[in-house]
């Protein structure tokens, strides 16, 4: 009886603390493979530069994309390279930039992430959805 009890509140502590995403589609190549499933903290989420994280888009659509710029920060985007605070950002993981469009400087509110894929070549993030707000965020990914 108590290993049952035991169990189910193990269970329960890591679906609280825990989830289990699916990438879809290849933004995050080659970090995060199309298709593959990867572990998720949900709770508590401290963020710093280069995380990966799952958010929920303004329609409901979970998507991944990797933190560049943290509250109260400014992004930018000059002949490809993405420059944080006027500093550029050193960006390894990064595939396709070249030819992206420039940006203007974004200052980035309070409580609000500037999210970008690691594919840069068209596809959705801060670029076109703007900055994300802390509550639509769903987990951070473990790596």
């Amino acid at each position: 009886m108590y290993i049952v009890i035991g169990l189910a509140g193990l269970a329960l502590g890591l679906r609280l603390f825990f989830g289990l995403y699916q990438v879809q589609g290849d933004g995050m190549e080659p970090t995060l493979k199309n298709q593959g499933f990867y572990l998720v903290m949900s709770r508590p989420l401290t963020l710093k530069k280069g995380d990966i994280v799952v958010f929920r888009t303004n329609t409901g659509k979970p998507l991944i994309r990797r933190v560049i710029g943290l509250p109260n920060q400014t992004v930018e985007i000059k002949k490809s390279k993405v420059y944080v605070d006027g500093k550029l950002l050193h960006e390894p993981y990064v595939t396709r930039a070249e030819g992206i469009g420039d940006t203007e400087v974004v200052n980035i509110p309070e409580n609000h992430y500037y999210l970008l894929s690691d594919d840069r070549a068209d596809t959705w993030d801060s670029r076109r959805m703007g900055t994300i707000h802390q509550n639509q965020l769903l987990g951070k990914f473990i790596h």
